[in-house]
Parts: structure tokens; C-alpha cells; sequence
């Protein structure tokens, strides 16, 4: 395991509002269905082209544009308002990313404010986050998502797993703050097919009592049993807006695959 870890300044980033506030912005796709029918490909389910580059040949130690992106709600669909950091890492460098401009926001315990940052995602190669999430097979053979208002599953439906984007609360109304999350990018002869989050409540282990393993509260399943995602939380404390960045939103990116040459990814 390459352990070759380069810390990313917000310093050093592009900061990028994409619509927050904005008359006439709304989410792609919005409106009222039926039932959502979830994705066999995860590369289908994650398409974020036009949010965070496009689809492009990458080999081992090119640059490359990585897309944190934030939102104040967990949406099914790509395109609603949020803002953007943009970094450029290079692939298969275990990079660990930390969005400083944003501690100000956490430090000031002030949820209206938390909020428009709350959920996060991560794109690369136009490809954002994604995860397996549970549905039922409707009377068209198709898997569809859960909806409570215009679909209730009974006894004679059968359970089916697809892809859908996978966006992990940031920070929660409780003044808790995700650590360690981890995006491992899944790269196909130098394509990446897709952009997945790691399971992250390894990084919090029993005797640091500061940090919490919490669910993450979102639909998408990360076991075998149909249970839910969960990561460790750390409770904002005073060392926030100390110039310390400890209540700085951080993340950490890795590489599996092959690259176009071939080359295997080694830094997950």
C-alpha cells in the first residue's frame, strides 16, 4: 500500500458557487414520478459530466481534476444548487484533502449556515459518487427505489439492488463533524468507471473515545445484510477557527484498478 500522502491546501483550490440562490435553479430532473428506476451501472448511476470534467485516459501520476462537492440536502439527481472545491491531485497519490475555507462555517455552530454544506460528494473524470441501493421489482420487471408516497412494496415483491449517487452527510444538526472519509476511485484500463466511498468507521476504534460511529443516514446499503452506511463523527469543539483546521471538512482519495498503460493502482 502506497502510503505517499499529500495534504491539499483550500489555499490552493478553486472555489466555485454553482447556483446557490439563484433564481430559476432547481435539481435535474425534479418532479413528480412514479417510481425511480435504479441503475444496473454504476458508471450510468454516477454520470456527473459537466459537474467535474469529463470522461477521459488516465495514467499513473497524471494530474487530475477532483471535485468535492456540497449540498444541503441528499439528492437522487445530479445538477441542484451546492458549491464546489476543485483539486488537483495525481492519480494513484494517496492524497488527503482538507477544504479550509469552510471551517469558518463549521466553527460558527450555526446549522443555517452548516446546512447549505451538509452533504458531500466527490467527482472525477465526470464521474461522482455511488453506492448499491435496496429497491423491489416492480410489475415491469424494473428495480426501483423505495418511494414511500407512490410505491409501498408488500409480500409479493422482490428485493433488488441497484446503483444510485451516494452523497455522505458532511455535518449533522447535532454539531458533529465526519473524519476520515475515503472516495476510492475504480479506474478500467485508465476509464473511471465509478467513485465509491469507503466503509469508514475502521478509522474510528474504541479508545478514542472523541470519535463516534455513526450511520450516515442516506439509502444506499453497505453490507451484505441490506444494513446501512456509517462512518466516524467527531464532536465540534473548541479548537475550531483556531487556524488549526481541525474542524476543517477533510478527505481522503485512492486509486484500484489499472491505469491506460496497465499499470496496477496501488495506493488503496
Amino acid at each position: 500500500m502506497s502510503q505517499d500522502i499529500r495534504q491539499w491546501s483550500a489555499r490552493a483550490i478553486v472555489f466555485v458557487l454553482l447556483c446557490i440562490h439563484q433564481p430559476g435553479c432547481h435539481a435535474a430532473g425534479s418532479g413528480v414520478l412514479p417510481a425511480t428506476v435504479l441503475s444496473s451501472s454504476p458508471t450510468q448511476a454516477g454520470d456527473a459530466a459537466g459537474q467535474c470534467g469529463s470522461a477521459s485516459s488516465l495514467a499513473y501520476n497524471d494530474r487530475v481534476m477532483v471535485c468535492i462537492g456540497f449540498e444541503a440536502e441528499d439528492r437522487n439527481e445530479p445538477g441542484g444548487p451546492g458549491s464546489k472545491a476543485v483539486f488537483y491531485p495525481r492519480v494513484d497519490q494517496y492524497s488527503s484533502i482538507s477544504v479550509d475555507q469552510l471551517e469558518g462555517v463549521v466553527a460558527s455552530y450555526n446549522w443555517t449556515l452548516m446546512q447549505e454544506f451538509s452533504y458531500m460528494w466527490v467527482g472525477v473524470n465526470g464521474q461522482r459518487t455511488v453506492g448499491q441501493e435496496k429497491g423491489f421489482i416492480d410489475a415491469d420487471g424494473e428495480c426501483v427505489r423505495l418511494n414511500g408516497t407512490y410505491f409501498e412494496p408488500d409480500g409479493d415483491r422482490r428485493v433488488c439492488y441497484g446503483w444510485a449517487l451516494h452523497n455522505k452527510p458532511v455535518a449533522n444538526p447535532d454539531n458533529y463533524l465526519s473524519t476520515g472519509l475515503t472516495a476510492i476511485v475504480h479506474l478500467a484500463d485508465g476509464e473511471v468507471t465509478r467513485v465509491v466511498w469507503d466503509v469508514g468507521c475502521t478509522l474510528c476504534p474504541e479508545h478514542q473515545q472523541e470519535l463516534s460511529c455513526l450511520a450516515d443516514n442516506t439509502s444506499i446499503v453497505c453490507s451484505s445484510d441490506g444494513g446501512g452506511c456509517s462512518d466516524c463523527y467527531l464532536p465540534i469543539g473548541e479548537r475550531c477557527g483556531s487556524g488549526q483546521h481541525a474542524c476543517a471538512p477533510k478527505l481522503y482519495v485512492a486509486w484500484v484498478g489499472t491505469d491506460s498503460n496497465g499499470v496496477p493502482m496501488t495506493s488503496a
